[in-house]
């Protein structure tokens, strides 16, 4: 974080650089960075999530031991009720420990809602409509990054049941398809996003780590046998998206690295090109690789962290689940490592180039 006397002197910079139409607000602009800076670490809201689903244990716990259980109508009231308060107390909160709890009150109406309206005999099929659409108010209610992001969480989570409980399996293509595109368009839109209003400057970060978690949650489905009973031959279909949107970041990326140089570019894409192409059989891979380089692009430290562990635990699984001789695995990996090698090859001797220049 920068001090005030860092932003003074960020400011003045840009003022002597410009055409002199140059204004800015400092007293907002301090008293939004120091908003920011006094908002909770990525670890006090993960422990708050954790703390959140301990809490809604007890509660849910309470509630069976006094009996509402047995009423399904008293469990989705009471879980509308518990949504409902979240979110109006939410608005104005600033207080870390009050999240965790209202983190559990939140996460217990969800629970409360569907345990209530899955026994009625009508209209049974329509939860996960009804948790999205509880969702979606959410996010247009409450710009709260740990509700947000439950609440992204919630929306693809009631998509991917969806197809699990009514086997639609096959459509799980479509939901990688989807992900891949908005993950990709979230990285390179980042500032339109950012600057477009107040709500979309909050729901930025909640929703884009979101995303990044569920699209992880679709590769492992198409990456791990028998999670969704998948036909081999349409398994290249996740990969229709993620193949050539990994290609276009690509392309977005040379520039910052400092390739600009057309023969070095078209070089640098055709060995990209060569080594893409065994992705279309590994849908898995090819969108833990494409996680990573929109989160590089993106500067997104905690995705770019999942990016890398998402893509070992991919390749690791696609190695062993090839039906292949061992001595086709390893010439496979081989040329692959080999494409790689000359890509961070071609990489770090332009960067050194520039270095002594």
């Amino acid at each position: 974080m920068k001090t005030n006397e860092e932003i003074k002197a960020l400011i003045a910079a840009v003022q002597a650089k410009s055409s002199g139409n140059f204004a800015i607000d400092e007293l907002a602009l301090e008293q939004e960075y120091q908003q920011i800076a006094q908002q909770p670490t990525i670890g006090i809201r993960i422990l708050s999530i954790i703390g959140g689903f301990m809490a809604s244990i007890l509660l849910f716990i309470f509630i069976l031991i006094s009996g509402l259980e047995r009423s399904d109508i008293a469990q989705v009231v009471i879980g509308v009720i518990l949504i409902t308060a979240t979110l109006m107390v939410s608005k104005n909160n600033k207080n870390t420990l009050l999240d965790t709890v209202l983190v559990s009150a939140y996460l217990l109406g969800f629970l409360l809602v569907i345990l209530g309206w899955i026994n009625f005999d009508f209209w049974e099929q329509a939860i996960h409509l009804i948790i999205i659409a509880l969702a979606i108010v959410s996010l247009i209610v409450v710009q709260s990054y740990i509700l947000s992001f439950l609440a992204t969480l919630l929306i693809f989570g009631s998509i991917l049941s969806y197809l699990s409980v009514h086997e639609h399996f096959e459509l799980i293509h479509a939901y990688n398809t989807l992900l891949a595109a908005l993950v990709t368009f979230i990285a390179f839109n980042e500032a339109k996003i950012i600057a477009f209003n107040k709500a979309t400057s909050h729901l930025y970060s909640p929703i884009k780590s979101a995303l990044i978690v569920v699209f992880v949650a679709g590769l492992f489905v198409v990456g791990k046998k028998d999670v969704f009973p998948l036909q081999t031959s349409t398994i290249w279909i996740s990969s229709v998206a993620s193949v050539p949107l990994i290609f276009y970041t690509i392309y977005r990326i040379l520039p910052t690295l400092g390739i600009n140089s057309h023969n070095t570019k078209t070089l640098f894409l055709l060995l990209s090109a060569l080594a893409l192409l065994p992705l279309f059989f590994s849908p898995a891979v090819a969108g833990a690789i494409l996680i990573l380089l929109t989160c590089f692009y993106s500067n997104s430290k905690g995705g770019f962290v999942l990016g890398i562990i998402t893509l070992i635990y991919f390749i690791v699984q696609f190695y062993y689940d090839l039906s292949i001789n061992l001595l086709f695995k390893s010439i496979l990996m081989l040329v692959s490592g080999a494409l790689f090698f000359a890509l961070y090859w071609l990489v770090t001797k332009k960067l050194n180039a520039d270095e002594n220049i």
